[in-house]
């Protein structure tokens, strides 16, 4: 295949994409990663928000509690 001045081959093309995929794999590990650590920040938050609710008295069971 020739494009202007230059002959590019299917082996070249094939070798390109294969780089390219490569060089992008690493970046969408660590944006996976990253989202891993988002969720558990979201998590622990849900969990020190519980944790930190005043307890419910049930005044049906201990009216002196």
């Amino acid at each position: 295949m020739t494009i202007g001045f230059t002959n590019i081959s299917i082996g070249l093309i094939v070798s390109f994409l294969q780089l390219s995929k490569i060089f992008s794999r690493p970046i969408g590990q660590i944006s996976q990663q990253l989202n891993y650590v988002v969720m558990a920040l979201a998590g622990a938050n849900r969990i020190f928000t519980l944790m930190d609710e005043e307890k419910e008295v049930d005044d049906r069971i201990c009216n002196t509690c």
